[in-house]
Formats: structure tokens, sequence, C-alpha cells
């Protein structure tokens, strides 16, 4: 009975053990992979390719959004967590405004980022996203895609 129980133990110490491991592995892998992503944006911008440098970015993001919009369909999160991930969210709503998406996602994309709430006044952001956006609704700013 005894040697039963400290199998039992045995064996639920190794599975939480593997399964520690396995989410430190992944979160490990994860940023490898985004060191990965933004080496080559930053080596565009060293070589003065900005344009490559923005696609790489914007293509990432929008990856990003994409797989964010189909989990949401098919594997959703409570309330509280849908409002903390459209939070971080908004900055993506608020470039996308000044520079629609395009590509095979842009629909699906855009669908999921209407549901993003947007800033809520002009001085509530000084970052540069919110100075990007204000340059928008000024119309200041010339190189810009939106209609």
């Amino acid at each position: 009975m005894i040697s039963c129980l400290a199998a039992g133990v045995f064996a639920g110490r190794w599975w939480a053990w593997r399964t520690y491991s396995q989410l430190v592995d992944s979160k490990q892998i994860e940023a490898a992979q985004f060191a990965a992503i933004l080496a080559q944006p930053l080596c565009s911008l060293r070589l003065g390719e900005t344009n490559s440098a923005i696609q790489t970015l914007q293509m990432y993001m929008d990856g990003q959004v994409s797989m964010l919009a189909d989990l949401r369909k098919t594997d959703p999160l409570d309330a509280k967590s849908n409002e903390r991930i459209d939070r971080y969210l908004t900055p993506a709503k608020i470039y996308h405004e000044s520079y629609p998406v395009t590509g095979d996602d842009a629909a699906q994309i855009n669908a999921f980022l209407a549901g993003v709430p947007g800033r809520r006044s002009p001085s509530d952001c000084p970052n540069v996203v919110c100075r990007m956006d204000d340059l928008r609704h000024t119309k200041q700013y010339s190189v810009t895609n939106s209609p």
C-alpha cells in the first residue's frame, strides 16, 4: 500500500515537473522567436530600408491580431480577460485607422478590431501611436492612406 502511494506521489511530481518544464521551455522558445522576428526589421532599419521594416512589423502585428481573432472564436476567454486583451489592442486599432489592413486576413482583422475600444480622448495618450493619430485627425500628416 505504501509503495503504491509512494509511486503515485512520484508519478504526480514527475508529471508536474514535466508540465512545468514544458511551460518554461515554450516561454523560452516564444522569447527566442520574438527576438528573431524583431531582428529582421531592426536590420532593415539599420540598412536604411524603412519600407521593408514597416512591412515586416505590420505583417507580424497583423498575424498576431488574426491569431487572436481565431482564438476568440474557437477558444473564448472570460469577459475580464477579453477586456484586458482589447486594451492592449487599442494601439493596433489606432494604427490601422491611419494605415488600413491589406492582405488575405484584412476582413477578419478589421472585424475583430472593430470590437476593440479606441482612444477615450485626445489627451489620454502621450505615446507615439496617439501622436500619429493626432496628426491624422488634424490632417497634418501627409503620408496616409486613410479614407
